[in-house]
């Protein structure tokens, strides 16, 4: 009998660590995120005083990143004539962030792989065409880190 009560407490206990660590995932996430928030408001109100402007502001998706791992899912179509500002910005446990950009040819066209978390790089677009932004998680103290990117255009 004892041993059928010790079992029916385990097998009722095994949902709520679940979600205990789920909520504290939960909450690491959005920790991230609002952290992600404020260094883009940081970043990009110093380049708009550069002379540059919005041009994607509902693109901005919060990604997340294992040290060494790479993302090359963000296409950003580019017009001809045009100057363009690619930055990335990575949450207080990163503090490394590399970003580099290819041509519709897959050419590389820019890249910032200094040793800091704020990547910048800018591309005169001389054809209009689908441009693909690799990001690469270079340090990264508590997988993962998460991170987010922005283009802006010269005024």
């Amino acid at each position: 009998m004892n041993l059928r009560v010790i079992l029916a407490t385990l097998l009722l206990t095994l949902p709520v660590t679940p979600t205990a660590h789920a909520q504290s995932d939960s909450a690491a996430i959005a920790a991230a995120k609002k952290a992600i928030q404020a260094h883009l408001k940081q970043s990009t109100t110093y380049y708009l005083g550069k002379g540059y402007k919005t041009i994607n502001a509902d693109m901005l998706d919060v990604n997340a990143l294992d040290e060494g791992d790479t993302d090359s899912e963000l296409v950003y179509t580019l017009t001809a004539g045009r100057e363009y500002l690619i930055y990335g910005v990575c949450d207080d446990d990163c503090s490394d962030l590399d970003i580099n950009v290819y041509d519709a040819k897959g050419n590389l066209v820019a890249t910032d792989e200094d040793d800091d978390d704020v990547p910048a790089v800018t591309v005169k677009v001389t054809k209009t065409a689908d441009y693909t932004i690799e990001v690469a998680m270079a340090a990264c103290d508590n997988d993962p880190c998460y991170y987010a990117v922005d283009v802006l255009q010269k005024k």
